[in-house]
């Protein structure tokens, strides 16, 4: 549609191929519907994406995007539009679940050898970990919420 953004560097922004084919050349008709770039979007400096565990004794995952104070509304409208458009609540809640099913074999050891408070320990040993790296990334937000759910770590993995 634009052919002289095909090598403009705002506009060249790597993406995996489901991402690339989601977002094709959808034509944004307002900021707000604009992607973030992650080269030029500071939105890494507070906390935006809140992973949710509940469930008896099946697990749920869910994730959403939260509004920081520090936010304007129209930042906080883009990082969710952004979340919608590239299904990123499918993507991460996917991953979770592959994250805890990698690990539950061991936590629950953690639990039994060493007992709840251990657990917690090192699922908010995980969470500082992950935020290092990125404060707002999947495996943060879920170790963010293990690190702090009774449920999952009392009753869930028995600890």
């Amino acid at each position: 549609m634009y052919p002289a953004l095909a090598v403009s560097p705002i506009n060249l922004i790597p993406s995996c191929r489901d991402c690339n084919t989601v977002k094709l050349n959808k034509k944004c008709t307002s900021y707000i519907e604009t992607p973030i770039n992650p080269y030029y979007d500071i939105v890494d400096n507070s906390i935006w994406l809140k992973a949710t565990v509940a469930g008896n004794a099946e697990l749920e995952i869910k994730y959403k995007v939260l509004h920081p104070t520090e936010w304007d509304t129209a930042l906080f409208k883009r990082v969710g539009k952004h979340f919608e458009l590239f299904q990123l609540q499918k993507l991460y809640c996917m991953q979770a679940i592959d994250e805890i099913t990698n690990t539950i074999h061991m936590l629950k050891k953690l639990g039994k050898s060493s007992g709840v408070w251990a657990l917690y320990q090192h699922l908010s040993d995980m969470r500082e970990s992950c935020e290092k790296v990125s404060l707002n990334s999947w495996k943060s937000s879920l170790y963010r919420e293990l690190s702090e759910n009774k449920w999952f770590v009392e009753t869930y993995l028995g600890g």
